[in-house]
């Protein structure tokens, strides 16, 4: 009869399918993959993502010592021990 749907025509295989899928952005594979333009925004990322658990236990830490008094931890060497 002539009459096209959309599942009519061919489209491209693309992992999650659908129609949404073909206006997808493909995924990289690794950070060297990105474009220049997200570059400093990964690095962004990557760094708050290691330095902010650190940076959180240290202030948890310190505010132990300093506010409610607990005594700073001393390393004990098995010479001494013995």
């Amino acid at each position: 009869f002539g009459i096209r749907t959309s599942h009519s025509r061919e489209s491209p295989r693309v992992p999650g399918g659908g129609i949404a899928a073909r206006n997808r952005i493909p995924m990289p594979l690794s950070p060297q993959e990105l474009p220049e333009k997200y570059k400093y925004a990964e690095r962004r990322v990557r760094t708050a993502i290691i330095a902010l658990p650190i940076a959180i236990v240290t202030s948890w830490v310190l505010y132990n010592r300093l506010v409610q008094g607990e005594e700073r931890k001393v390393l004990v060497h098995r010479a001494a021990a013995e």
